[in-house]
């Protein structure tokens, strides 16, 4: 039997159906709200869902104007198999809440978000430190695969759940009790349809 046709059949047969980059996660005896992830309904107008957000496709430099304002953005570099790419971290008293990864094509892009702060979590309540029956109790799972490590899409929203697959993934994917139990050390938000909240309001000028 392959790997590949190993995992799926450790997949479907599990009861509940279902960056090796090292990040400071927030302090968790000090936690407030930071953001929510929402996905952007059919009658929801743009003008209403960007404001103070953080979203794909937004301009690079737009993102920094309005978030430099509530936070401490910096620009540095993000190590995926061996190669670096630019990523603009946001900051909170030294600790990063979420980043953005511009497009390597069109570098005044964003092109992808990276939320690591457990302050920031979905509508229904699940962020960093939610455990995989939690993404299963909450939303229809289409599919787990392996970039970046365990990766989690469900159908309802465009994001990816990764797990805490630090103790390795075969190990793991062999325990269904242990895989139940694993919780999520990042989300990717990677659609359009999915985009970021912020709770801090930005000052409006006239």
């Amino acid at each position: 039997m392959t790997i590949a046709k190993h995992i799926t059949t450790i997949l479907i047969g599990l009861t509940f159906a279902c960056c090796n980059n090292s990040v400071k996660s927030v302090d968790t005896n000090n936690l407030h709200s930071v953001g929510t992830i929402k996905q952007v309904s059919d009658i929801e107008s743009s003008t209403n869902y960007l404001n103070n957000s953080v979203f794909i496709g937004q301009k690079i430099n737009d993102f920094l104007s309005s978030v430099q304002q509530l936070y401490d953005v910096k620009k540095e570099t993000i190590f995926l198999e061996g190669d670096g790419f630019d990523i603009y971290n946001v900051y909170e008293n030294g600790q990063v809440l979420f980043a953005v990864e511009p497009d390597i094509d069109k570098p005044d892009i964003a092109w992808r978000m990276r939320i690591y702060s457990r302050e920031i979590k979905t509508e229904k309540g699940i962020g960093v430190g939610s455990t995989l029956a939690d993404i299963k109790a909450n939303y229809q799972i289409e599919n787990i695969g392996t970039e970046e490590g365990l990766n989690v899409q469900v159908e309802d929203i465009t994001v990816g759940f990764l797990l805490d697959d630090s103790n390795g993934q075969w190990d793991i994917m062999e325990n269904e009790k242990v895989f139940k139990e694993i919780p999520i050390r990042e989300i990717i938000i990677w659609g359009t349809q999915s985009y970021l909240t912020l709770d801090k309001k930005v000052k409006q000028t006239n």
